[in-house]
């Protein structure tokens, strides 16, 4: 168990959570305060106690996705986001 707490472990599981909405459009508020209820205390001791074996997030863990959270408010549609910092072309092979 210590391994596992100190993040030493070989394998690890993280649980993903997709929340469907249309781009620049605010959060229904039922899911806000549900993402906010699984982040508290009270929500990261109940998937502690899950027999799968999930681990809670740490402190600083769950302030980030709670900025997330915060901050998602703020989205705007992807046509309003400006030009994407991501590389969508193909890398060259190497020794070309």
């Amino acid at each position: 168990m210590r391994d596992l707490t100190s993040n030493r472990y070989p394998y690890g599981r993280d649980l993903y959570i997709y929340i469907r909405r249309e781009p620049g459009t605010p959060f229904d508020p039922l899911v806000q305060e549900y993402m906010r209820l699984i982040l508290s205390r009270r929500g990261q001791e109940i998937i502690a106690q899950d027999a799968k074996g999930y681990l809670p997030l740490n402190a600083e863990d769950v302030k980030i996705e709670l900025d997330k959270l915060d901050n998602a408010k703020t989205w705007a549609p992807r046509a309003k986001q400006g030009q994407s910092s991501i590389s969508h072309s193909r890398p060259e092979p190497e020794g070309k």
